[in-house]
């Protein structure tokens, strides 16, 4: 067992130092292998590829020890959800993990989409749900019931998207897209390129470059259901930044010399505030009366260990592994 995790932790901080994308699915951006992941609290989860299946690592991030890990056939990621690497698919909470599959096939849209619904606790699956058609991961709801979803159907225009959800208290995907409800028959198209989401999942702002090469954000209420875009100002040459203030009432897009501000309970946009300018220095008088003075790819070497772990994981096992103490690792969620 400890050779075992040794091998594991080993492997993880590799891949960690190096990760990889795979983006066979055509517009979808893909999955992340190795890299750093996605984070929840003091936790990391690292999927790295193994003979057979995908290892999935819980990491301390402030040890960089390896606490649980288990195992899935085939090949399996962290889903990314835009073009900038962002990594999604976990929960708010905690409890859920969801990992999707590398699309099979040479087709640019595959015909069927598979995405793992993982407890981190156990690091055990606990469904696979399989859907027809080209379908990516976009979010989930803080209480995990929707599971949100973009769908490709025209591998023509790839830019072309919906924004489905699934309800897993019915295991079903819900009629109909999640639109604007202001703008009901607009055609949803563009390339998602960077996502920030708010500290308790409620909402998930994803920048999106339009074909025309304007930019909108689509602001997605994963406890409502319900989604609102904004035309953002201006042609600029590139996505800029795109931020939340602390208390998550300002969405910010800093472009070139401008910023853009999203008031995010209104999803309006506000005038930007101006920075206030530093008080004027006291002047000194002197006898004379003068004024005073005044800043990817997994080389070879990591491949080798993967192999070497993936061996000693093998893929296949029953049982999942318990923490160093018997317990649930530090920083893990209590429970579904």
């Amino acid at each position: 067992m400890r050779v075992r995790a040794a091998l594991v932790g080993f492997a993880v901080m590799m891949a960690a130092g190096g990760g990889t994308a795979h983006a066979a699915g055509g517009p979808s951006p893909g999955i992340a292998l190795g890299g750093t992941g996605v984070t929840w609290g003091a936790l990391r989860y690292v999927a790295v590829p193994a003979p057979g299946g995908t290892a999935l690592a819980q990491i301390d991030r402030r040890t960089g020890t390896v606490e649980r890990f288990g195992d899935i056939r085939g090949l399996w990621g962290l889903p990314l959800v835009s073009w900038n690497t962002d990594v999604g698919g976990i929960r708010a909470d905690g409890a859920r993990l969801v990992l999707a599959e590398n699309p099979r096939g040479s087709g640019l849209l595959p015909a069927r989409t598979r995405f793992a619904i993982v407890d981190p606790v156990r690091m055990r699956v606990r469904s696979i749900l399989s859907l027809e058609g080209a379908f990516s991961f976009d979010a989930i709801s803080p209480d995990g019931r929707w599971l949100y979803l973009i769908q490709h159907t025209s591998a023509r225009n790839i830019t072309s998207y919906s924004v489905r959800v699934y309800d897993f208290l019915r295991h079903r995907l819900q009629p109909g897209a999640i639109v604007d409800r202001s703008e009901p028959d607009e055609r949803m198209a563009g390339l998602p390129v960077q996502r920030v989401s708010s500290a308790d999942g409620t909402r998930a702002y994803t920048l999106y470059q339009k074909p025309t090469g304007g930019f909108f954000v689509h602001a997605l209420d994963t406890a409502a259901r319900t989604a609102h875009c904004i035309d953002l100002p201006g042609m600029p040459n590139n996505a800029g930044r795109m931020s939340l203030s602390p208390d998550g009432t300002r969405l910010l897009w800093a472009h070139g010399v401008r910023t853009t501000v999203v008031d995010t309970r209104t999803l309006q946009i506000v005038p930007a505030t101006k920075p206030q300018s530093a008080p004027a220095k006291p002047r000194r008088h002197h006898a004379s009366g003068g004024a005073g003075l005044g800043p990817v790819a997994v080389g070879a070497g990591l491949t080798a260990v993967l192999v070497a772990a993936g061996a000693a994981l093998a893929v296949r096992r029953r049982r999942p592994a318990r923490g160093r103490s018997g317990g649930a690792a530090a920083g893990a969620p209590s429970g579904p």
